[in-house]
């Protein structure tokens, strides 16, 4: 499973991989999935919103559009996703002490904030002996940020990775997706070391590594991969997914959002199941 952030830098904003700006809405995303049955998949679609954006929230009808979200099949054809069938959890997710969420933009005041969507389908999916699903959403446009290149013109991608086979299909082996449970989007400060961590963990005690990887579509900007995705040195760990870095005035005055995109592999007996 991939996580996007956005990192604010406070003066800075850290976009783990999300993204944020006034110029447009989402701050991150991510896939999650469960095993309900044999085949069978319940499938949630997690988003978040900046509050203070002049754009609409997401809503079911415009997350099952077929131009924006699908699940690609290695062994047949694309795979439709219809989120309109039930309810939507909200809630307010944003980065500020329990006594500052009044003042956030989620309830019209000068803080930032960040809303989280969840939207949940029920999935069955075909076995294939030969590759991942590939659950997508795309979307115009992402936020500013000072490693992407022309992000407000780039759409923002979401996707993920299922196995689904004779061997893992939720009924002769289970494969749930690995959590992230760590805060979207972190406030960071200049010239304050960074100690991050995504805390991922596996419902199904699989083996999981975790990297730093390139945003879809068109990865990091000029200068900036996936090895070094800040204009200072990162220190991350693949089995613990833990961050450090020291965030730089000039990293501040290039642009308060960065933008980090990470992604958890899930692997059982030697072979990869999800991500």
């Amino acid at each position: 499973m991939k996580k996007f952030l956005q990192i604010l830098i406070l003066g800075l904003a850290l976009i783990f991989i999300g993204k944020q700006s006034s110029a447009t809405h989402l701050g991150g995303g991510e896939w999650k999935w469960t095993c309900v049955g044999p085949n069978t998949y319940e499938i949630q679609l997690i988003l978040y919103y900046d509050c203070g954006s002049s754009f609409p929230p997401p809503n079911s009808s415009s997350v099952s559009s077929p131009a924006r979200t699908t699940i690609q099949n290695p062994c047949g054809p694309n795979l439709s996703l219809d989120f309109t069938n039930s309810p939507v959890i909200i809630r307010e997710v944003s980065s500020l002490c329990a006594s500052s969420l009044n003042f956030s933009s989620c309830n019209s005041g000068p803080l930032p904030g960040l809303r989280e969507y969840r939207f949940t389908t029920i999935v069955t999916l075909p076995s294939c002996p030969s590759g991942l699903f590939r659950p997508v959403y795309s979307r115009c446009c992402r936020n500013s940020s000072g490693n992407l290149d022309n992000p407000l013109a780039t759409n923002y991608v979401v996707d993920a990775g299922i196995r689904n086979d004779a061997t893992t299909n939720c009924s002769s082996g289970n494969n749930n997706s690995p959590v992230f449970d760590a805060q979207p989007l972190p406030y960071v400060c200049v010239g304050q070391t960074v100690n991050y961590n995504f805390n991922v963990s596996d419902p199904d005690a699989d083996s999981l590594g975790i990297f730093v990887v390139d945003p879809e579509p068109n990865g990091y900007g000029a200068g900036f991969d996936a090895q070094d995705p800040f204009p200072v040195p990162i220190n991350f760990n693949n089995q613990t997914g833990q961050i450090s870095f020291i965030p730089t005035a000039a990293m501040e005055a290039t642009n308060t959002n960065w933008v980090l995109a990470v992604e958890a592999r899930k692997y059982r007996n030697g072979n990869i199941i999800g991500r």
